[in-house]
């Protein structure tokens, strides 16, 4: 984690003197959102490591680190944030990542408008979306 901080910190030194906000959107893998289906893939050691390195950037590093998972987690209860049939995030899963990151960039810049999810009209296609109620029974 050091070296990826320290990297970082340059990074964000150079945005500094450049007069630009640097953010850093982690996304955390689908697995983990989905841990209940995905249990040969997603052991609890893994997320917990995880988190804890993200922690641990987030400390060393003056970068504005931000991490999604929590808030993917709890949108994943309402519909599906990553497709069944790879690691890309559905739509609603990229909103939820938008709105994450802008909240952190509104902390910077007040004046910046973050879009609703009533403002969009998102058309979701089922070749790609599993059935909840198949899910559930495995």
């Amino acid at each position: 984690i050091k070296p990826i901080a320290t990297e970082l910190n340059k990074l964000n030194k150079f945005c500094n003197k450049h007069n630009i906000k640097l953010y850093l959107l982690i996304v955390p893998p689908n697995q983990y959102i989905y841990q209940q289906y995905a249990k040969d893939f997603a052991n609890p050691e893994g997320l917990e490591k995880l988190n804890y390195n993200i922690k641990m950037l987030q400390d060393k590093s003056d970068a504005n680190i931000v991490y999604v998972y929590e808030d993917l987690k709890k949108a994943s209860e309402k519909d599906f944030v990553a497709f069944k049939t790879d690691h890309h995030w559905s739509e609603y899963g990229a909103f939820i990542g938008y709105q994450k990151i802008m909240t952190e960039i509104q902390k910077d810049f007040p004046d910046i408008k973050i879009a609703k999810e009533t403002e969009f009209k998102i058309k979701k296609s089922k070749k790609n979306r599993p059935k909840r109620e198949k899910l559930e029974k495995k």
